[in-house]
């Protein structure tokens, strides 16, 4: 039945897929331009660490905005796809119960968010391949000297799992949208509405922002790359992401329980 639910979701969704990774790629042409160059020596040049690392700790556009919204944008229907095409009569009475239907989405999320993950490192490799850019161990961006690892590819690990834990958790988030909004724009009208609530409170609202759910996978704005924010950890961040998932997932089946085959009204 996953692979069921999985095809049906590719054959459903290939034109989102494909916009999604040409709007990946386009971003990743506007960090590399964008991407914070303060911190390169004079006469040095930016490397495939410095490009790909500055662009997953882009906050303001890339990480409260667009990445959020993207990737929202992928998974809003990945159950009330079910029910507007009629799917879930197919669906539910060859399923076991409702836990293993709401489990087969969220395993179709973390494979989502595997592809979207890949797919910016990849974007970043290749145009680092055309463009000539070194792919040298020597990185500027200081948050490979703040962090206590032995090598830049620690670094990029970290930052990568964070970066992919944050996605699973965004779209748990637009799971549960949902199941509440049924015009799936104004869904991620609230998704980008909430990364500029995000924006404006990096900006005004101080150490508060650690709270905040899109702040969780943004590995500059954690203390062990030096931020401000010193009760902001990365285990703070996995705990918050984590349970949040479950209370999430648990929060969705009790919605799913209640309602009845061929029903979508909340």
């Amino acid at each position: 039945m996953l692979q069921f639910q999985l095809r049906t979701y590719i054959f459903n969704n290939y034109k989102k897929l494909i916009i999604s990774m040409v709007l990946i790629v386009l971003l990743s042409f506007y960090s590399l331009i964008n991407v914070p160059y303060l911190y390169l020596p004079e006469g040095a040049r930016i490397n495939f660490g410095d490009y790909l690392i500055g662009e997953l700790n882009m906050i303001q556009l890339i990480m409260f905005i667009a990445y959020p919204s993207i990737f929202s944008f992928l998974v809003l229907n990945i159950i009330r796809g079910d029910f507007e095409d009629n799917y879930i009569q197919l669906i539910f009475p060859r399923t076991t119960s409702r836990f293993i239907y709401l489990l087969n989405k969220f395993i179709i999320i973390i494979f989502v968010a595997l592809c979207f993950t890949m797919t910016v490192v990849l974007s970043k490799l290749v145009i680092s391949f055309v463009l000539k850019i070194p792919f040298e161990n020597k990185c500027y961006n200081y948050i490979f000297h703040t962090m206590k690892y032995h090598n830049v590819y620690e670094v990029y690990f970290c930052n990568i799992l964070l970066f992919f834990t944050g996605l699973v958790f965004i779209g748990m988030i637009a799971l549960f949208l949902s199941l509440y909004i049924k015009n799936i724009g104004f869904s991620i009208g609230i998704i980008i509405f909430g990364g500029f609530v995000h924006n404006a409170m990096f900006i005004f609202g101080g150490k508060i922002i650690y709270l905040l759910p899109f702040t969780q996978y943004i590995l500059i704005l954690h203390k062990e790359c030096g931020s401000v924010l010193d009760k902001f950890s990365l285990q703070f961040s996995y705990a918050y992401m984590l349970i949040s998932i479950v209370i999430i997932f648990f929060m969705v089946l009790r919605i799913l329980n209640k309602k009845e085959i061929g029903e979508f009204s909340i």
